[in-house]
């Protein structure tokens, strides 16, 4: 795992099971809680340090890419989901923040349409099971960088990258997207009733363009902020714009208009 960011928030590492799956979680801060799905292919980062200054973080660990557990590839996203909301279920009684980063994003989508009752809030970091761009369909020989970040000619944004874990988060998104997966899951975004906040790097080269405005116009209570000058790994790019915008979401919500960061734009 990729070394420590400077916080002051220090995770304490344990582990849960659900439907004989075992998921590593990471748990830190105090306050209203807030359980990010991740398959911590970029190690715990400063998004996950952020939100541990401000509120009760768990770190749920998907499995199949580095930590124990079974692998990802016999599963679908949906299935994914119903388990990861039983993992939650045992880590929180009450209702609680949802945040989820690309493959993990796509995962808290279908949590929350599976177990509404546990979702206070949604946060989205670069989803892409709407409308994903045609890179992530296809097989493409491009490097980590130019997949991931908005300026791949600076490298050191790659640092914290665990890149067999990311090569395998990639691969899993392009073999567990199905067009019937993504025409069923946005059929229902209307029955997504919780505040629900949707990012984009604004570079981002695995979703399309139009994507913002389908979740925009789909899920009835529905911020979506651009992120300028970032690709899909947002937080690589822009960690302050990244953190700035989802805590003041996670704190706001209904009353969230504007992003405090100057870099953030909410179309």
């Amino acid at each position: 795992m990729a070394s420590r960011p400077t916080a002051a928030a220090s995770f304490q590492e344990s582990s849960i099971e659900a439907a004989g799956v075992r998921f590593r979680t990471f748990q830190a801060g105090s306050g209203d809680p807030v359980i990010v799905l991740d398959t911590l292919s970029m190690g715990l980062t400063r998004l996950h340090y952020g939100l541990a200054e401000s509120f009760r973080v768990t770190v749920l660990e998907l499995p199949g890419f580095g930590g124990p557990g079974r692998s990802l590839e016999s599963r679908t996203i949906p299935g994914l989901a119903a388990i990861t909301a039983q993992a939650a279920a045992s880590l929180d009684s009450g209702k609680f923040t949802l945040v989820g980063s690309s493959l993990a994003a796509n995962v808290a989508l279908c949590h929350t349409l599976a177990a509404p009752e546990q979702i206070e809030a949604l946060v989205l970091v670069s989803p892409t099971i709407i409308r994903p761009a045609a890179l992530v369909l296809s097989s493409s020989g491009e490097d980590l960088g130019s997949l991931l970040l908005a300026h791949p000619e600076d490298p050191s944004r790659l640092a914290t990258v665990d890149e067999p874990a990311m090569t395998r988060e990639l691969d899993a998104l392009r073999q567990l997207h199905t067009p019937e997966l993504e025409s069923g899951v946005e059929r229902r975004l209307g029955e997504i009733q919780c505040p629900t906040l949707a990012v984009f790097g604004l570079n981002d080269r695995l979703a399309a363009t139009e994507a913002a405005s389908i979740y925009r116009s789909g899920i009835p209570n529905c911020h979506t902020s651009i992120v300028y000058d970032a690709g899909h790994g947002i937080v690589l790019e822009r960690p302050e714009a990244l953190i700035d915008v989802v805590s003041d979401y996670v704190e706001r919500q209904e009353t969230f208009i504007v992003g405090k960061g100057a870099g953030v734009i909410n179309p």
